[in-house]
């Protein structure tokens, strides 16, 4: 396997697009500083701005789950329910790269 990548869509309450967009800021720099992290990337969607997309490609499945219970992440998940922040839960899909 070359890499394992976790793509994960946030649906923003249009009043809290503030607050999202200060919870990616949080846990960027971290997140790009972790054993294990290839790529990390947040996108905004053009059609709907309330939809924040994050793109990750990590080492390992190990890895990938050892940043999911980082401070930063575990605090994020947090402001997300005390914040009001997401409409509702983020769902993660999990993806496997396909070499042509």
């Amino acid at each position: 396997m070359d890499g394992y990548a976790v793509t994960v869509v946030f649906e923003a309450n249009s009043d809290k697009v503030k607050e999202m967009q200060a919870v990616v800021t949080d846990v960027y720099l971290p997140s790009i500083r972790e054993s294990g992290i290839r790529e990390y990337r947040w996108y905004r969607s053009h059609q709907n701005p309330d939809n924040f997309l994050l793109f990750m490609t990590w080492d390992t499945e190990e890895a990938f789950r050892a940043h999911v219970n980082t401070p930063h992440i575990q605090k994020a998940e947090a402001d997300f329910v005390s914040k009001g922040i997401l409409i509702k839960e983020a769902p993660e899909s999990y993806w496997q790269y396909i070499k042509p």
